[in-house]
């Protein structure tokens, strides 16, 4: 009977510390479990929208400020040079998806990026404080230093589309420097093609001596029936080569639409 008594006490005692330890201290597993581990912040990557993207394939990069595409862009890329320049600053963004609400009334950059294809197709980066949006999703970001694109004579064409059978167009070179630049009066003609642009035939002999710009603005006309006969509808880079004080080449350029 003393046996049966001692047995029963040693299995109770074992089943009240097995109970035990089971049993949460002061709450802390139950929180545990209930919580779970904290999600690791999203990483950071480039924007997706443009990976894969090279220059050769972009058409011209479009700015717009506080109004939006179908709006006349603040500014357009579309020499060479300055879409590679351009695209690589857009394509070193390291953006992270946002989880939180966002912030559309914080201060910051707010400026509309458009990367136009050859193929017609865009890519739209939009910064709106400090978030920005492609894809139409949102990314807190980190930006590389912007490359300083500024020219010091512009090429501005007036119109962004004319109608078929357009005979002149008019566009103006400014000169904001006040210093010794010049002009090469030379204009090329490339029309959009899925491959890149197509610089069309001209009907004229010019000057292959570059001239000075003697006033800020200079209005010049562009008789396209005259001297491009070819130019259909489409879309055109009007460009010529501009002189720098130290008789440096750069191009300067502008685009326009006939329908």
């Amino acid at each position: 009977m003393l046996m049966r008594t001692w047995t029963a006490a040693v299995l109770a005692a074992v089943l009240i510390l097995s109970l035990m330890g089971c049993a949460p201290a002061n709450g802390k597993e139950k929180e545990t479990l209930e919580h779970g581990a904290t999600a690791p912040a999203p990483t950071a990557a480039p924007l997706p929208t443009l990976v894969g993207i090279t220059a050769d394939q972009v058409r011209q990069i479009n700015v717009y400020g506080d109004s939006q595409p179908p709006e006349t862009p603040e500014e357009v890329y579309c020499t060479d040079e300055d879409v590679s320049a351009m695209l690589g600053w857009l394509q070193g963004f390291m953006a992270a998806p946002v989880t939180d609400p966002v912030e559309t009334a914080a201060p910051g950059n707010w400026r509309v990026y458009e990367v136009v294809l050859f193929d017609g197709t865009a890519v739209t980066v939009s910064f709106w404080g400090r978030t920005l949006s492609t894809g139409g999703a949102p990314y807190t970001y980190t930006a590389p230093a912007r490359p300083d694109l500024a020219k010091p004579v512009r090429l501005f064409v007036e119109g962004d589309s004319f109608p078929a059978g357009t005979e002149t167009i008019n566009f103006m070179v400014i000169d904001d420097t006040g210093g010794e630049q010049a002009l090469l009066f030379v204009p090329t003609l490339g029309r959009a093609t899925p491959s890149g642009w197509d610089n069309l035939d001209y009907e004229a002999e010019f000057c292959g001596v570059p001239d000075p710009l003697t006033e800020r603005m200079t209005m010049h006309e562009l008789p396209l029936k005259e001297w491009f006969p070819d130019a259909g509808p489409g879309v055109y880079r009007l460009s010529m080569l501009a002189y720098d004080d130290n008789d440096d080449p750069y191009m300067i350029a502008d685009v326009f639409e006939i329908r």
